[in-house]
């Protein structure tokens, strides 16, 4: 295949819309390929059947050999596994207790890439949670910082003896963290730097939904909000809160802002193709889901929602070359050569099995459209 300087793009499937309905490998695999159509790139969520904190080791061998079954059968191919909504719901990586911490990293991150190896697939996740405890007080923000710097770094160094690209979510909160743009590149920059090893990341095309609720005030919008002894309509942490409240002068609340620059957004972060065009490079894995960039709700592209959805599978394409276009800087990982852009979408379980089946099969039509095979470089369909 002749190289060309912009990725190869896969259509991909997460398996996530089959939560709770399609349990099996051979379930999933024979809805994806019968029923739905239109791909053979699948990605694993942990949810189904598999995360590595619940299978004992011959559970995931009958799993394994379930799944190469399937790929033989349907033509299909297991190209990455991501975390779900189980360890979603937890601080993991950033939990208060080291012994927790520790265990999860040894029993889901590396049993997860463990289990991509086995693939020679992706892996990721969106794996941590600044408390509010951390968030409010400046040190121990800090202090978790370097934290999630050392296990990530630990994270990297295991998915490159394994041969494994893995990566952490962009997310759209400072709980969750990874959630600027210029986080996630220094974050990239400085694991790369310490271990050599690369830790990509993860968009995802809704997760810019959060950020606008979180911009730096103004000079005119804190005096307003001092003099109204209010900061109502405004995100800030609990000490700057208090001195709105109390009325503190304008230079008292910019000096304590300096103290929280990690709490605050700055313009283009709430922009998905802003993301796209300053970090897709460093993604081998995105997450499809149509939104109006109000809210991340995993919606399928459908006709009902792509009327005043913002994602658009041209402008993607666009957005992408734009990012391979750019120099990289000097301590950046590597750009990934392949991108497979996969449809995480949720569905409730008061949703027909026909009703998900349906909304699946026009959502891969949708992008088909555009993206009519898998392999070809990113430029080939612009």
């Amino acid at each position: 295949m002749t190289e060309t300087k912009y990725p190869r793009i896969h259509l991909t499937i997460d398996n996530c819309f089959a939560i709770k309905r399609w349990i099996r490998p051979r379930e999933w695999a024979r809805v994806i390929k019968e029923e739905i159509g239109g791909i053979t790139c699948v990605q694993s969520s942990t949810d189904i059947e598999i995360d590595p904190q619940f299978c004992p080791p011959e559970y995931a061998d009958r799993w394994i050999e379930e799944v190469r079954q399937c790929e033989g059968r349907y033509g299909i191919r297991l190209v990455g596994f991501y975390s779900g909504y189980v360890t979603y719901r937890s601080a993991s990586l950033l939990n208060w207790d080291k012994s927790y911490r520790d265990r999860f990293r040894d029993n889901y991150i590396f049993k997860t890439i463990d289990l991509a190896a086995e693939f020679k697939a992706t892996a990721g996740g969106a794996l941590q949670a600044f408390s509010e405890e951390l968030l409010q007080d400046p040190a121990k923000f800090a202090e978790s910082e370097a934290l999630l710097l050392d296990y990530s770094v630990q994270c990297a160094e295991y998915a490159g003896k394994k041969n494994v690209q893995y990566g952490f979510e962009q997310m759209y909160t400072p709980t969750q963290g990874w959630w600027r743009i210029k986080d996630v590149q220094k974050y990239m920059s400085d694991i790369y730097k310490t271990s050599g090893m690369p830790l990509y990341t993860t968009i995802d095309t809704a997760h810019m939904a959060g950020q606008s609720f979180f911009y730096y005030p103004t000079d005119e919008q804190f005096e307003r909000l001092a003099a109204a002894h209010t900061a109502k309509g405004f995100r800030l942490p609990d000490e700057m809160n208090r001195m709105v409240e109390n009325g503190t002068s304008l230079k008292e609340l910019k000096k304590a802002a300096e103290k929280y620059a990690y709490w605050f957004s700055e313009k283009g972060d709430e922009d998905l193709y802003k993301w796209l065009e300053e970090v897709s490079c460093y993604s081998p894995i995105m997450h499809l889901q149509q939104t109006d960039g109000s809210y991340s709700s995993h919606r399928p592209f459908t006709k009902k929602y792509n009327g005043n959805g913002i994602v658009k599978p041209r402008e993607v394409l666009k957005s992408i070359v734009k990012c391979y276009d750019r120099e990289s800087g000097p301590d950046m990982p590597p750009k990934v050569k392949d991108i497979y852009l996969a449809f995480e979408i949720f569905f409730g379980i008061t949703d027909s099995a026909e009703d998900i089946i349906s909304a699946m099969k026009e959502t891969v039509a949708f992008w088909r459209e555009v993206i009519r095979e898998d392999g070809k470089p990113a430029d080939h369909w612009l």
